[in-house]
């Protein structure tokens, strides 16, 4: 497996697009950003800052309470294999997503019943959690994959700085409940004291998975069950790219300053293989009596 995706990713694909300036027009090949090469790590690392500074806006945390949590999902060697466990890691992270959603979301009501004594009742809200996760190739030894998640909440916790110098809720019976939540392994709890910190940690397992000379155990399962090593909730990637588009309007404002009133716009027309453009620049040379 490690040879096959190390021929994958070093092996080049272009992209043919037809450049056109003005009212003229050319063929144009570029080199495209395949996933595990310095290209691709370059544009999305671009882009990941304003993940990042989108989960910071509404992360909140003092001294004694947060709004958010440092999840840490295990799996169970036991249950599956290692390539079914990674090819089910997505289903089992929307689970357990979907668990804490009905967790928090929970809310006792009190109703009149037919003897006019109070009734209580558990109803569940559809609350919104905004996360970041992160997945990593566990060890050496197993290669099994363990997710890193940063869950916004719409509430405040109490915690505090455990013997084991974490930071902890102050409710065990939540933190127990929320440990039971992930079927297929242990899930340690961590209450966000630091969001800098946190993200800053979190973040280093998605960069070091997009290269690789990076974390190439973590990129290759990742590769050979179509899997992506990170993700976020809707409303966090629409802000992403809000701040991103306010970024680069402003760049780009800046850069056509500079320029003549010249319109270049780009079409994408299909991949090209490298063997492709080898065998016609061949052709071409022998045209030219350089064979």
């Amino acid at each position: 497996l490690n040879s096959l995706v190390r021929k994958y990713v070093t092996t080049k694909s272009f992209g043919l697009f037809r450049k056109t300036t003005n009212n003229n027009t050319e063929g144009v090949l570029m080199l495209l950003p395949k996933r595990g090469t310095k290209l691709y790590e370059k544009q999305r690392s671009s882009r990941l800052k304003y993940v990042a500074l989108a989960l910071s806006e509404i992360m909140k945390a003092s001294d004694t309470q947060t709004n958010s949590l440092f999840i840490t999902l295990t799996n169970n060697p036991q249950l599956s294999d290692r390539l079914t466990t990674w090819q089910e890691q997505s289903k089992r992270l929307a689970e357990y997503l979907r668990f804490l959603k009905k967790i928090f979301g929970q809310t006792t009501v009190f109703t009149k019943g037919k003897n006019g004594k109070a009734v209580a009742k558990t109803v569940i809200r559809d609350v919104k959690i905004s996360y970041v996760w992160a997945i990593e190739s566990q060890n050496e030894r197993t290669h099994y994959p363990h997710i890193h998640i940063i869950v916004t909440l719409p509430e405040m916790l109490s915690y505090h700085k455990h013997k084991d110098g974490k930071y902890r809720l102050n409710d065990y019976v939540l933190a127990g409940i929320l440990k039971e939540g992930y079927y297929y392994g242990k899930a340690d709890i961590e209450a966000v004291g630091n969001g800098y910190e946190s993200l800053a940690y979190l973040f280093k397992y998605v960069y070091k998975a997009m290269n690789i000379n990076g974390d190439e155990n973590t990129l290759q399962y990742c590769i050979a069950t179509g899997r992506r090593n990170w993700g976020a909730s809707r409303d966090i990637t629409q802000r992403a790219k809000e701040l991103y588009e306010a970024f680069s309007s402003e760049r780009d404002v800046s850069l056509l300053n500079g320029l003549n009133n010249s319109t270049v716009t780009y079409e994408f027309v299909g991949v090209v293989a490298l063997e492709d453009i080898k065998f016609v620049d061949s052709i071409f040379k022998q045209r030219r009596g350089n064979p």
